[in-house]
């Protein structure tokens, strides 16, 4: 238990900083490393049923897969950010099963041939897909701010299930799989991340104005609220000089047609009553 906790006092506050100041390509960085360690992990899961899973070729896929992340994730706007990941993402997911499948087919045993497929194509849907869209969302506008809020339910839900499926918990839920995990933790942990998420959403912008002030998250990064859109005042300007020739033109035209112009007319005041 002191172990559980010195760890999560260290990490934690390493994780906020990321999230909340670091850049989008080192976001990146991180995110895929942790995509590759988990992704090991769940190959190495897929041994005890039998699959000879494909390592290396996954690893590689995921690893280009987040350095295409992080290198085009400099100098673009939110926009073509999200449209280019959707394009990546939607000919990476097309690509990933017919790459594994034809790596696996020069295997002499073909039985093991669509299981290890099957393995490497769930590891990336499953791992890499989920981290990066993290990476993505971080890139929008107030990303930072919700990635937050992700992780405060996330680790709202895990410490109450925790404690309460500890000194509660009396129903199992799968003694097979993980013997400690009961009833009493998920529903616990359910509530938790509930209120959590309703407390955080309704008091989002005094959060994130918070934040601002003491200097851990941007404008941009903050609740939409408290975004302040850049581009805004240069749009307005480009509105207004696209406004005036065609004013100019108008009053011109209205002239040579012999009609005074409406600055020129007298004011008329009010009738006294």
């Amino acid at each position: 238990m002191l172990k559980r906790i010195a760890t999560a006092l260290v990490l934690i506050p390493i994780v906020m900083l990321l999230v909340l100041r670091a850049p989008v390509p080192v976001v990146a960085a991180v995110a895929g490393a942790v995509a590759l360690i988990t992704i090991q992990e769940f190959l190495k899961l897929t041994e005890s049923y039998g699959v000879h899973p494909l390592r290396l070729p996954t690893y590689i896929f995921v690893g280009l897969f987040f350095l295409l992340l992080a290198a085009s994730a400099a100098g673009e706007t939110p926009q073509l950010s999200g449209l280019k990941f959707v394009l990546g993402v939607a000919f990476a997911c097309a690509i990933a099963s017919f790459l594994f499948l034809t790596i696996t087919m020069r295997r002499s045993p073909m039985a093991s041939a669509y299981p290890a497929a099957a393995a490497s194509a769930f590891a990336f849907a499953y791992v890499a897909l989920p981290m990066g869209m993290l990476v993505q969302l971080r890139q929008q506008w107030a990303g930072a701010f919700w990635i937050l809020y992700l992780l405060l339910i996330v680790w709202a839900g895990d410490i109450f299930a925790y404690f309460v499926g500890r000194s509660l918990g009396h129903h199992l839920m799968a003694s097979r799989i993980s013997p400690k995990k009961t009833w009493e933790g998920a529903a616990a942990s359910l509530a938790a991340s509930l209120v959590v998420g309703i407390l955080l959403f309704n008091h989002a912008l005094q959060i994130s104005t918070l934040l601002l002030r003491i200097g851990l998250i941007q404008r941009r990064d903050g609740e939409a609220r408290v975004v302040a859109d850049p581009t805004a005042h240069h749009r307005t300007e480009y509105c207004r000089a696209a406004w005036r020739p065609g004013r100019i033109f108008n009053q011109t035209r209205r002239r040579r047609k012999g009609f005074r112009n409406h600055s020129s007319r007298p004011r008329r005041h009010a009738r006294p009553h």
